[in-house]
């Protein structure tokens, strides 16, 4: 038996429409069972007018549920835990370490490069068309997230099924480590996270400020999630921690840790990460044509060369 907890705020309109979108994708299935909490959650209170309202037009009734806190014995009985925002994560493992393992983000597993935007915004207290793209936003997760939880060999020990209160065996990873021969299949969370988590605060930074810098283009959400990162839409000419402009943090987080990794994968004493620059295009077309020894024309970067 595998249990999927679904996590927001409040538990009274994100995480209740997750579990109960997510019951009428398991069907008459008796082998998961799905709930619901919140990391601030009071207790009996029943889902947001709107919320209702939204998942009734998907057929779904969750007029019944109520709101409940998150707890040990909730966390401890459940497989999975799906958290709705970064926040929401980092509040799990900061009250639940032994938790970390088994929480992840709702869209996290979302086809790579469907979106750069991985939390679901809390819609209380806004419009009924809120509610709706944020029912939306759940309802397309949800496919990849039982995709995950048929694939993981996680179960719910029968001490948790009985009210005990012993910790899940939980194994590193469900995928197997990574290797040349065979490339880990996980999110980017999983895979790398150190750099996820400077992406994920990098898109957090450019939501939550305005820009006054020329030669940035800040462009719309679609745009970003076409070129399938945030990191690119930000102007970072130069090394990290040398920049002109400010809001270079999270690219000198990225940028710094392909230079060390570099440094110690090729044992070399200087490496040169530019990941927003024509560099990586022009090398590919030297490299496809050049030899060895073969000399090329180029400009000295105080004539022009740059440009």
């Amino acid at each position: 038996m595998k249990s999927v907890l679904f996590v927001c705020t409040g538990n009274i309109c994100r995480s209740p429409i997750a579990e109960g979108l997510f019951r009428r994708l398991l069907g008459n299935r008796k082998d998961i069972e799905v709930g619901s909490a919140g990391v601030h959650a009071v207790r009996g209170q029943p889902p947001s007018t709107h919320a209702i309202e939204v998942c009734a037009e998907e057929g779904v009734d969750i007029r019944e549920l109520r709101s409940q806190p998150l707890t040990s014995a909730l966390i401890n009985r459940a497989s999975h835990i799906f958290a709705m925002t970064g926040a929401h994560v980092e509040a799990i493992s900061m009250l639940f370490p032994n938790a970390s393992d088994k929480t992840f983000l709702l869209r996290e597993f979302e086809e790579t490069g469907a979106t750069s935007w991985l939390d679901v915004p809390d819609p209380i207290g806004l419009g009924r068309d809120v509610y709706i793209t944020c029912a939306q936003t759940i309802k397309n997760a949800l496919p990849s997230v039982l995709a995950f939880v048929e694939e993981s060999e996680v179960t719910v020990p029968s001490s948790a099924w009985s009210g005990g209160a012993s910790a899940y065996p939980m194994s590193d990873s469900p995928y197997p480590a990574p290797s040349i021969l065979n490339p880990p299949s996980g999110s980017l969370r999983k895979v790398d996270p150190q750099v996820f988590e400077a992406i994920t605060a990098e898109e957090k930074r450019q939501r939550e400020n305005i820009e006054l810098i020329a030669s940035e283009n800040f462009t719309s959400r679609a745009v970003m999630e076409t070129q399938g990162s945030v990191l690119t839409n930000k102007y970072a000419e130069g090394y990290p921690g040398k920049r002109w402009y400010g809001g270079c943090e999270n690219v000198d987080t990225v940028e710094q840790l392909a230079i060390d990794r570099a440094k110690q994968l090729f044992g070399a004493e200087h490496v040169n990460v530019q990941p927003h620059s024509g560099a990586q295009a022009n090398m590919a077309v030297y490299f496809s044509a050049l030899k060895i020894g073969d000399r090329i024309l180029t400009m000295n970067l105080a004539h022009g060369g740059h440009l």
